[in-house]
């Protein structure tokens, strides 16, 4: 008997919500547990859109997301790549000795 993996909470509340919430997306792909793509439908104002989806991400990210793990969006209308969002990415500024 084969046991699933079970999707980390945040995926699934990204795959549930953000259709629901953003009707301007065409579909949300989960290429893997932190990485996704965001096909945008073609009439949309892809730059308030980003800032919209922005803002909604950083509360997602707050309630659900594993404070250890870089998540990735590609936000894209058609095959063009329109935005990439990235959260939680380490501080690369070390304070030298």
């Amino acid at each position: 008997m084969k046991s699933k993996q079970p999707i980390p909470v945040f995926t699934a509340v990204v795959m549930r919500v953000l259709p629901l919430r953003f009707t301007q997306l065409d579909k949300v792909q989960s290429v893997s547990d932190c990485n996704f793509k965001l096909l945008l439908k073609s009439k949309v104002d892809s730059g308030t859109f980003a800032d919209n989806l922005d803002q909604y991400l950083i509360h997602l990210l707050s309630e659900f997301a594993d404070p250890d793990t870089v998540y990735n969006f590609q936000l894209l209308k058609g095959k063009k790549l329109i935005s990439k969002l990235v959260y939680n990415k380490p501080a690369t500024n070390k304070i030298a000795p």
